[in-house]
């Protein structure tokens, strides 16, 4: 789609509106870590304000593809309508044409571009801020989702040490459920500062250097900008690899019941995950109702205790 009058750049043979095409499709893809941004969302609703599914589908979820939809689609046909796409130096985007040539807010208000008048603050504008908007505010999330959990678990643990003598083993055992959303939530953000680090030393280098942006860098960008969905897949499919290994015994031997949970989808399989979310819905609001169970006597106490327990090990 690189038009074909673009110097040194091989097999150019597009013109400016497949250029255009091309700089359009990549700009929806904003929309992508927006709804990142809105699962990050989804899981602080569900296990931070205990919001059910029914009502998520109602009240939030709607909003969540509006918005995504909304901002790739504003921006991608605003960009198209303002001939902001153009030669970008690895693909059609968001660039100035010719290459080379004074925009606007660094010429005293006078450009000598033909297309792509202030692309640079558009990029910013229309892509990188959102971005980077969407990585600490799902950053922020998690943190806040993490202290949730450990001062629940905290509170169980008081609970616990007043009711039964617990050893040090024991104390570390039951941290695991505020280990377990720490690593999941670090994996969740890292994903994203992996994605979009490059791309934005390259931008940042792009207008900032004299000079050719390195190589290194121009390739990371390009091998890991279309990349954030295999990440998130990683780290959403993460537990569900952590369990088959468990069930199994070694990494070895799950690998086959791994590859059947993650790409089987028939009735059997779907029925089991949704009994498994409902399961771990269920234990997280019997977690949650900590104060109450301190309200029952020492025998109910303990054997509710032990109930909620051997549920959590077999699940």
């Amino acid at each position: 789609p690189i038009p074909r009058d673009i110097e040194g750049v091989s097999f150019a043979v597009g013109t400016t509106q497949s250029c255009a095409f091309q700089g359009f499709i990549i700009q929806v893809g904003v929309g992508e870590p927006m709804m990142t941004m809105c699962l990050s969302i989804y899981f602080f609703l569900v296990c931070h304000q205990s919001w059910s599914e029914d009502k998520i589908r109602k009240r939030a979820e709607p909003f969540f593809y509006a918005f995504a939809i909304l901002l790739a689609l504003i921006t991608s046909i605003t960009s198209l309508a303002l001939d902001l796409f153009n030669f970008s130096g690895i693909w059609c985007w968001i660039a100035a044409s010719p290459a080379g040539c004074r925009q606007a807010w660094e010429n005293d208000g006078v450009s000598t571009c033909d297309r792509g008048k202030n692309s640079g603050i558009f990029e910013w504008a229309f892509y990188y801020a959102w971005i980077w908007f969407a990585i600490v505010f799902v950053m922020v999330l998690m943190i806040l989702l993490y202290m949730k959990v450990r001062k629940l678990e905290t509170a169980n643990l008081e609970h616990r040490f007043v009711s039964m003598e617990m050893n040090h083993n024991d104390r570390n055992k039951h941290r695991s459920k505020s280990k377990k959303v720490a690593t999941q939530g670090l994996l969740f953000v890292g994903s994203l500062y992996l994605t979009w680090m490059f791309p934005t030393i390259n931008r940042i280098w792009g207008e900032a250097a004299t000079g050719e942006v390195p190589f290194g860098i121009v390739l990371m960008h390009a091998l890991l900008s279309p990349s954030q969905g295999f990440w998130n897949y990683l780290v959403y499919a993460r537990p569900r690899y952590l369990r088959s290994r468990e069930e199994s015994g070694s990494s070895a031997n799950c690998a086959w019941q791994c590859l059947k949970n993650f790409f089987r989808r028939d009735d059997d399989l779907m029925n089991t995950e949704e009994d498994d979310e409902e399961e771990a819905r269920m234990e997280f609001r019997q977690f949650k109702m900590g104060e109450g169970i301190r309200n029952v006597d020492t025998g109910d106490q303990f054997q509710e205790e032990h109930r909620v327990e051997e549920k959590r090990e077999s699940s």
